[in-house]
């Protein structure tokens, strides 16, 4: 498959050792681009398709003008991630499970709640209330 991806040697896609910093970009836009170091979204819209970063703005890295299917994209876009992924690891740069962790350990209203205390209450139904008394 003709995936618009670029590695260096240092990348872990690569069978060599890694000796420095890994390097990822895409060709998007009719140029290189580095991807950074947020994942990517598919983002199907009246411009066609756009490449978001999964950041806090969920910012525009660039556009894909193809004809290509969406599922080759999606494709390309789950490749490209885990690229993105790797590339993180080797460079310690971004570890998204760590910002998990650290968000996870922020106290959090939503977990000191109060319940109503239980009540046991009696539902009959049409049938059952013809042969009761009540």
């Amino acid at each position: 498959m003709n995936t618009p991806l670029a590695v260096n040697l240092n990348h872990p896609f690569m069978d060599t050792g890694v000796a420095g910093d890994s390097e990822t970009m895409i060709f998007a836009d009719g140029d290189w681009k580095e991807t950074g170091i947020y994942r990517l979204k598919l983002v199907k819209d009246t411009l066609g398709w756009g490449l978001h970063r999964i950041d806090d703005g969920f910012s525009l890295h660039s556009r894909w003008d193809t004809r290509r299917s969406e599922r080759t994209l999606q494709m390309w876009v789950i490749i490209i991630n885990q690229a993105i992924s790797f590339n993180n690891t080797i460079n310690e740069s971004h570890d998204e499970f760590e910002d998990a962790r650290e968000r996870e350990s922020q106290s959090s209203d939503l977990l000191e709640r109060e319940w109503f205390e239980d009540e046991e209450i009696e539902v009959q139904g049409p049938i059952s209330r013809i042969f009761s008394s009540d």
